[in-house]
């Protein structure tokens, strides 16, 4: 079990938040939990698939699930690229290089545009705070120099943006959305494949692009499927909050 004390939660949530990471061999101990949980106004709890003795016992002490989260592992070989051929061929990819290039991201970011994540969907926090709290990774990550942020462009307009790490050949993207007024348009599919669009363009020699999607929301992980990304794990996520 690992343990992560959430500071930089304070800021976005007004509340000390925990993150407890259960392990695969991981037994389920009432006490570990509430140990670990100590002090802390909002507990995060990521167990894995395999681990139905953990849900039950969560739920009896009062934990709740919010989202199953699933691991996806997109290749050149399994993706089918030819779906989004035209797509493809009309988006350019900028990587974010000075503060105007991020506030083009950040100001195009609205409430709701992440409806379905797990801070959005809960009462005790809502769209709005869930907004903030992507605005401010965005940010902190940018300025620390950890990530890429990449705008897309379609048609020469900003539809877009991703931000990505890129490590041991491989692509991690850490958050990724389309901008409200070009959602319902047929641009979806960039959501999915512009990780891939944009190591090809680059000629980034990379073997894989991995993300973790929420099962909330359904239309993201059905486009996955028809593009053939492959599921390589879930977990799911149950959430607390106390008062103290």
């Amino acid at each position: 079990m690992e343990v992560i004390d959430c500071k930089w939660e304070i800021q976005n949530l007004k509340k000390r938040t925990v993150e407890i990471l259960i392990g695969n061999d991981d037994s389920f101990s009432r006490k570990s939990i509430e140990d670990a949980a100590q002090g802390y106004e909002y507990v995060v709890i990521k167990v894995p698939a395999n681990k139905p003795l953990f849900n039950i016992g969560l739920q009896e002490m009062g934990f709740f699930l919010i989202e199953t989260q699933i691991n996806i592992c997109a290749t050149y070989q399994g993706f089918d690229l030819s779906k989004i051929q035209d797509l493809s061929e009309r988006t350019e990819y900028k990587v974010a290089s000075n503060d105007s290039d991020l506030h083009s991201v950040v100001s195009m970011m609205t409430p709701g545009m992440f409806s379905t994540d797990r801070i959005a969907i809960d009462p005790a926090f809502g769209e709005v705070i869930g907004y903030q709290r992507y605005v401010n990774w965005i940010t902190t990550e940018y300025k620390a120099g950890k990530s890429q942020l990449i705008r897309w462009i379609y048609d020469g307009e900003d539809v877009g943006f991703m931000l990505i790490k890129i490590e041991a050949g491989e692509i991690k993207t850490l958050l990724e959305g389309l901008y409200k007024p070009f959602q319902g348009k047929g641009l979806g599919y960039l959501t999915i494949a512009s990780p891939l669009i944009y190591a090809h363009k680059e000629h980034l020699d990379i073997t894989c692009a991995r993300t973790c999607i929420s099962s909330n929301n359904v239309p993201v992980v059905k486009l996955h499927s028809r593009l053939g990304s492959k599921f390589t794990n879930m977990s799911y996520v149950f959430v607390k909050h106390v008062s103290i």
